[in-house]
């Protein structure tokens, strides 16, 4: 889909439970992780999202797909007819300062396009891949401008540890104090570690 998104559950659908998840959806996968919900149910949003959608109809499993049709069919959803009880949704991951920050951004689709389960095509579709070029590209322009902003940051503290590192260079030279020198060595790491970073944010921009 030209960027990362994650699973949810559609609001209204709340008669697709975890267990009516596990026992129609992915039931030879829980098994096989020893009964551990989380990994099947992170699998089984996808599972489910597809098997409704047409567009999916011949690279899925027949009898998988069927089977979780007519799951499906017989739990009666509250959600009108062709309206997908997964909704995608676009995510954001970017990181400051070593930290991982991922981001929902906004729902990519509430029915229509791709997502739903009787798969429409057409504007409607190229609306929604445009939609989510937009607002890709939105994403990274505001990546790019917080990665300047913190580049702007680390140059602006470089330069404040350059011009102390010369004076205590000047004065180490005067006096020979080893305090001055053992101030010297303790700034030229912490020299040596902003500039590592301000060149890694660059060469990721």
């Amino acid at each position: 889909m030209g960027a990362p998104i994650a699973y949810n559950l559609h609001p209204d659908a709340k008669r697709v439970t975890p267990a009516w998840l596990i026992e129609h959806v992915v039931p030879r996968t829980h098994a096989f992780y020893d009964g551990v919900n989380d990994i099947s149910l992170h699998l089984a949003l996808p599972l489910l999202s597809a098997a409704l959608d047409e567009s999916w109809e011949e690279r899925m499993e027949p009898s998988i797909r069927i089977r979780i049709q007519d799951a499906y069919e017989r739990i009666k959803a509250d959600l009108p007819v062709g309206v997908n009880p997964v909704v995608k949704v676009l995510l954001s991951i970017w990181t400051h300062n070593t930290k991982l920050h991922i981001n929902e951004i906004e729902p990519m689709d509430t029915g229509g396009g791709g997502s739903t389960a009787g798969g429409t095509t057409g504007t409607t579709g190229q609306a929604s891949t445009r939609q989510v070029a937009n607002e890709s590209r939105q994403v990274t322009a505001m990546q790019t401008q917080q990665q300047v902003r913190t580049n702007e940051e680390i140059l602006t503290r470089i330069i404040a540890q350059h011009n102390q590192l010369q004076q205590l260079i000047a004065q180490e030279g005067r006096t020979h104090d080893s305090s001055a020198a053992a101030l010297r060595g303790w700034l030229e790491t912490w020299l040596g570690a902003d500039l590592t970073k301000l060149n890694g944010n660059i060469c990721s921009l």
